[in-house]
C-alpha cells in the first residue's frame, strides 16, 4: 500500500515540475527552440531545457558534424599514412548534454511512432517541426534497426545513430 501512495506522490511531483519547466521558459529567448526539441522522441521538457542550457545557440555551429563535436560524440580517430582506424566515441566536451542525448536515443530502439505525450507536446507546434521530427524518427529507428541487424552492439547503435 505505502508503494502506490509513493508511486502517485511522485507522479504529482513529476507533474509540478514539468508545470514549473513550462513556466520558467515563457519569454525566454529560446523558449521556441524548447518547445521544436519537445517534439523529437525521447526528449520532454526538462531535457530540452538542459540540452539548450548546455549547449546555448545551436545556429552558431555551422554543420551537424561540428555539434556533435562539440558533444564528444564523433569516434576517435588512430592514423598513420594510408591506415585509418576509428575508435569509440572521444567523450571530449560536454559531457551533461551528451548524457541527455544519449538517454533520448534510447527510445529509438522501438519502432517509429508517435505517443499521446508526444501528440499533446506538437499540438502548438507549425507543421514544418512536426514534419522534422518525424523524419527524424523514420530515420533514427531505421539507423538502429539496421546497425543492430549488422550485428553491432546496442550502445554503439545509440552513438552511431546520434551522429
Amino acid at each position: 500500500m505505502d508503494e502506490r501512495i509513493k508511486y502517485f506522490v511522485g507522479l504529482d511531483v513529476h507533474k509540478e515540475s514539468i508545470s514549473i519547466g513550462t513556466e520558467a521558459i515563457e519569454g525566454w529567448g529560446f523558449e521556441p527552440v524548447v518547445k521544436a526539441l519537445c517534439a523529437l522522441r525521447g526528449i520532454d521538457m526538462v531535457s530540452a531545457i538542459g540540452l539548450v542550457a548546455e549547449i546555448g545557440d545551436i545556429g552558431r555551429f555551422d554543420h551537424p558534424r561540428k555539434l556533435m563535436g562539440y558533444l564528444g560524440l564523433v569516434p576517435s580517430e588512430h592514423s598513420s599514412g594510408d591506415k585509418v582506424s576509428r575508435g569509440s566515441i572521444t567523450k571530449c566536451g560536454n559531457s551533461h548534454a551528451r548524457r541527455l542525448l544519449t538517454e533520448a536515443s534510447w527510445s529509438y530502439r522501438f519502432r517509429a511512432r508517435i505517443g499521446y505525450q508526444a501528440q499533446r507536446r506538437q499540438e502548438e507546434l507549425s507543421s514544418t517541426v512536426r514534419d522534422i521530427a518525424w523524419k527524424a524518427q523514420l530515420r533514427l529507428t531505421s539507423r538502429f534497426a539496421k546497425l543492430t541487424a549488422r550485428g553491432r552492439q546496442r550502445q554503439q547503435g545509440l552513438h552511431c545513430g546520434s551522429a
